[in-house]
């Protein structure tokens, strides 16, 4: 229940009142002895009210805020979740490099190898406004013959400020306009730090789970982690007293960081003695090759700059199929007829599931497969 607060002046009047009613002092204006008597004692006395009531609503987890908040979550091992840059991985097959005529590694060559292509480590790709700006992490080397490759990077300032949508990272440092750059999903992984009600939200839950070792205390576990899409867990995998954690990407890909995170959240509320790992889906790896017809009025630039976008488009419709889903045909090709109006027909001439080539069919998933453009050729061709 909260404490009714009185005002300075509430106080002040029923202290003059108290005296008029009960002493014989009837010099109560400003400017007198007794007036600066009861103003100063009232003014320590509405201190000590401030200090009584914000020690009181902060006693209680539902009403708690600020630092009072955090010492719950200290005193639970729990602390608030602080602000994070936005970072994606090259396993996500998100930020992608790429040319339009020959390879990538022709322009971008190795110097320590001249088989292979390197993009170099701090490259920075930003909106067209240069308002979000990301780099790479690292070095990332390549087959010469490549004409497409993804990076890992992450974004220069933290918070939710640099979450970006799709295809909007499309200017780089490489000092090369014949290399161009995009992201083929929205990152969403920035993050600011965790407000009251959020933070108070996860401690309640914590509260709830965090000693019962039961079903929803190893979900709500994993589900936190941040990447994670859904959980699916798989009693007795291993044979009585084993489960495993099947954990479900928001992309195509589990980043090694994201499985390693949720092995170690998941080991905190697991029971002694019970046997838990966690897994990742079976990948799917899928390419294709779409043959576009023009309408007549299509200049080669704009043919060229449509192929581009509907490259971005195939990427994020496989990426948007969910484990146990379904890939299907004609939502692929309605998404390719979208990208423009100067596409007039649209054909899916090569089709290639787990490296095997198959016709030109819709593709059912199992439960625990997920769809992933593959990693040994050119996933998505545009002719």
């Amino acid at each position: 229940m909260a404490i009714r607060s009185r005002t300075f002046d509430e106080m002040v009047r029923d202290g003059l009142e108290y005296l008029s009613n009960n002493t014989n002092i009837t010099f109560l204006e400003q400017g007198s002895i007794a007036r600066a008597l009861v103003d100063a004692s009232m003014l320590e006395i509405n201190r000590l009210q401030d200090f009584v009531v914000t020690n009181y609503d902060n006693s209680f987890l539902s009403s708690a805020a600020g630092p009072f908040l955090d010492l719950f979550g200290q005193g639970f091992g729990l602390p608030r979740k602080g602000d994070a840059r936005a970072r994606v991985f090259k396993e996500d097959r998100n930020i992608r490099f790429y040319v339009r005529s020959g390879t990538l590694g022709q322009r971008l060559p190795d110097p320590s190898d001249p088989t292979k292509g390197r993009i170099p480590k701090g490259t920075t790709i930003s909106t067209t406004d240069g308002t979000i700006v990301y780099q790479t992490t690292e070095d990332t080397t390549f087959p010469q013959n490549r004409r497409s490759v993804y990076v890992s990077a992450e974004a220069l300032l933290k918070g939710s400020s640099s979450n970006v949508g799709a295809n909007q990272l499309v200017t780089h440092s490489l000092g090369d306009s014949t290399i161009l750059v995009t992201n083929d999903l929205a990152i969403t992984t920035g993050r600011d730090l965790e407000s009251d009600d959020e933070y108070r939200f996860r401690l309640v839950n914590a509260f709830s789970t965090r000693f019962s070792s039961n079903e929803t205390a190893i979900r709500v576990a994993a589900a936190s982690v941040p990447g994670v899409s859904r959980v699916r867990l798989i009693p007795f995998a291993r044979g009585a007293g084993t489960f495993d954690v099947l954990l479900i990407p928001q992309g195509n890909k589990l980043p090694r960081s994201t499985k390693e995170h949720a092995e170690r959240v998941i080991s905190t509320v697991a029971a002694y003695g019970i046997s838990s790992e966690v897994v990742e889906p079976t990948y799917v790896p899928i390419s294709v090759s779409v043959r576009l017809r023009f309408a007549v009025e299509a200049t080669e630039g704009e043919r060229e700059a449509v192929k581009d976008r509907v490259q971005s488009a195939i990427l994020r419709y496989i990426a948007s199929v969910p484990a146990g889903g379904e890939l299907v045909i004609s939502q692929m090709i309605s998404e390719i007829l979208s990208v423009s109006r100067l596409i007039v027909d649209a054909t899916i001439v090569d089709l290639v599931v787990d490296n095997d080539p198959r016709v030109v069919s819709n593709i059912r998933l199992e439960p625990d497969e997920i769809l992933t453009p593959s990693e040994d050729e050119e996933a998505v061709v545009v002719i």
